[in-house]
């Protein structure tokens, strides 16, 4: 046996690699049934990557001496080439038994868990390996990993600090230092962590990419993400920074380039995991919203949970007395979500609900928070756990009903859900499409957000709410600033549009442009994004023969105080692709008219849903065309402006759109229905 061995190594040496596996291959029926002679026949075909043989020597050189921890640790590396699975573990975990003492073997099973986000046990792996091996770096760096998604970030620092101590030119320790830091908020030192790991590694295409996503300026940020894709071309989330980041700064004609390299990745790459969040801001396109998020739950989710079983079964669920719901977001803080939200989870009907917020997000210390806090019967501060945790946390406190508000947005915790931690689990309110996941049961819609024709593109259950999903507050009645103290003609006519930059394109840009060259004296208030934002919105009105001035910006001010000035408006006009949420219901409170382009998907429809709520189809157009002249009529015609607005305020004042304790009734009936199905 040595002698096959030692020729399938000289082989391989000088570059026969097929002809040393084949012969290992024959000799596999001939290696002698001791430990030594199984154990060095699997050493040698991991040397050739191949493990499947390996995996079955280390197996049979442990059937003869189970009490060989090199061989249980070894199995447990080969196991491992397969995913971080049970079998990888148990192998690590018996080498541990017999040897406790060895640093290696801590980390290996440490690396093992880190791969499942386990993270805490991860964590005290990586401790004990450190503690064992105290000038190990990579030790000291793993443990950074997996204490940040624990919420210990001052401690991951010190971690990641500690590696780089030990190994100064170690850029991957630099590079989770940088991350570390900026979460700590320490922005300056996060950059000089993330620069000096570009300094060791100018081809470390995840530093300039960090660096983009901490840049204060757009134009900073480009640059970065034009590095990182650079070093790597196919860095899907650069590519999607880099998109988002020309949009932001109103730069249409590159943003328009790398949105359709996202589009190809999306279309062409199944293996391209693009942040569904992204597609859905970028696209009105139901189906690559549908395809795009599908890929990111097989590429990110899906592997991560294979193998795992569910932790509830809906079956075994009898003899309740009340509906546990359960309301999952980050973002029970000062947010949109937040404050649309926390009204209605203080007004739920105790008598029949109980209510159960696991908070995945900070304590932002904001009213909203501590309204959500006290008007639930259950407030869990879950930001430190991780997904398992999380999952096993919601499977045992008995929730019947969970309602994600974030999908996939960025603090989003889709592998929870993943593990079937509720036997009823709904989307609702934070994110605008489907999650393309199996484990989403229905999305908490209405029937103008979503009509029947789109259900092909969700792979969830439409499930309509009564009388509309949005839920919105009544803005109180505080006057307005005069138009003068805002910068406003006091007498020419003024649309707004407040959505973010991102969302203007040049469709909707060119219409307003031309709205405005029909109606004299007007203005368009929008407002103030990134200096180069501004500059090419005024350079692009020019060239439409529309005077920069024409364009007036709204400093950014407390919510409050904004929804006080929108009454100075008199027409807001709402963008194309990605449609005024939240900011639809802001406005429409504040007593101005919104005039809504209906697209084709969620995000493109969602003002409009709140229009037909409110019984003012008149303001919903279905193309260009009768948008620029519904505007253009509305602008020339006071009298019947004037009207539109009474009607509106009455609508407002009368629709459940804009009362919590509606929309709690609302919600209730919708869960008892599913709850009987």
């Amino acid at each position: 046996m040595p002698a096959y061995r030692e020729l399938a190594a000289l082989l391989a040496r000088l570059g026969f690699a097929e002809e040393a596996g084949a012969c290992l291959t024959l000799a596999r029926g001939h290696v002698p049934q001791t430990f030594v002679d199984q154990f060095e026949h699997a050493e040698a075909l991991v040397r050739l990557g191949l493990t499947a043989g390996a995996i079955e020597h280390y197996r049979s050189a442990l059937a003869l001496d189970p009490r060989q921890p090199a061989a249980h640790n070894n199995l447990g590396l080969a196991l491992t080439t397969r995913g971080p699975g049970g079998e990888a573990e148990q192998a690590f975990r018996s080498a541990l038994d017999l040897a406790p003492e060895i640093a290696e073997i801590h980390a290996n099973l440490g690396d093992v868990l880190r791969r499942r986000s386990a993270w805490e046990e991860a964590a005290e792996r990586f401790r004990t390996a450190t503690r064992l091996r105290p000038d190990w770096p990579e030790a000291w760096n793993n443990l950074g990993v997996c204490l940040r998604p624990l919420d210990r970030t001052s401690d991951a620092a010190a971690a990641f600090e500690r590696a780089t101590v030990l190994r100064p030119a170690f850029a991957e320790a630099h590079y989770n230092l940088g991350n570390a830091l900026n979460t700590l908020g320490r922005r300056d030192d996060a950059m000089r962590s993330f620069q000096r790991a570009l300094d060791i590694d100018p081809r470390h295409a995840e530093a300039a990419y960090s660096l983009g996503l901490a840049a204060t300026e757009v134009a900073e940020a480009g640059r970065w993400y034009a590095r990182a894709i650079e070093a790597r071309p196919d860095f899907a989330e650069a590519l999607t920074a880099q998109a988002f980041n020309h949009y932001k700064g109103c730069d249409w004609t590159a943003a328009e380039a790398s949105a359709q390299r996202l589009r190809e990745l999306v279309e062409q790459r199944p293996d391209a995991a693009i942040a569904p969040f992204n597609i859905v801001q970028i696209f009105d396109d139901p189906p690559l919203q549908q395809r795009a998020a599908r890929q990111w739950v097989a590429n990110r989710v899906t592997p991560w949970v294979r193998g795992r079983g569910p932790l509830v079964d809906i079956a075994r669920v009898s003899g309740i007395d009340r509906l546990r719901i359960g309301y999952l977001s980050a973002d029970f803080r000062d947010h949109a979500v937040g404050r649309m939200i926390a009204e209605v989870l203080a007004a739920h009907d105790r008598g029949r609900f109980h209510v159960t917020a696991y908070g995945i997000g900070p304590d932002d210390g904001s009213a909203i928070r501590r309204t959500v806090e006290q008007g639930v019967d259950v407030f869990r501060k879950s930001g430190a756990l991780d997904a398992s945790d999380l999952a096993a946390r919601i499977a045992a406190d008995g929730i019947h009903i969970l309602v994600d508000l974030n999908g996939h947005t960025e603090h989003g915790r889709s592998e929870a859900l993943a593990l079937r931690c509720a036997p009823v689990q709904l989307s609702y309110l934070g994110y605008p499409g489907t999650m393309g996941a199996p484990w989403i049961d229905g999305i908490l819609t209405d029937e103008r957000l979503t009509p029947a024709a789109l259900q092909p593109w969700f792979d969830e259950a439409l499930i309509p709410v009564p009388d509309g999903y949005l839920v919105s507050s009544r803005t109180a009645a505080v006057p307005p600033p005069s138009r003068s103290a805002l910068g406003l003609p006091e007498d020419g006519f003024v649309f707004c549009c407040f959505n973010a930059a991102y969302k203007i394109r040049p469709d909707s840009f060119t219409a307003w442009m031309r709205i405005l060259a029909r109606v004299p004296g007007s203005v368009l208030w929008l407002l103030r994004a990134n200096d180069g934002a501004v500059a090419r919105l005024q350079e692009t009105a020019r060239r439409a023969g529309i005077a920069a001035e024409r364009l007036r910006f709204a400093a950014p001010v407390p919510y409050e105080v904004h929804s006080a000035r929108i009454a100075a408006a008199d027409l807001f006009l709402d963008t194309w692709v990605y449609a005024a949420g939240a900011t639809a219901g802001q406005t429409l409170a504040a007593g101005v008219p919104l005039l809504a382009y209906q697209g084709r998907g969620y995000a493109a429809r969602m003002s409009a849903a709140v229009l037909g709520s409110l019984g003012l189809p008149e303001l919903i157009a279905d193309d260009g065309s009768r948008y620029e002249e519904r505007a253009v009529e509305l602008a020339n015609d006071r009298e019947r402006l004037a009207a539109l607005r009474a009607r509106l305020a009455a609508s407002v004042a009368a629709s459940p759109l804009f009362d919590a304790k509606s929309c709690a009734r609302r919600l209730e009936t919708v869960f008892e229905r599913i709850w009987r199905a």
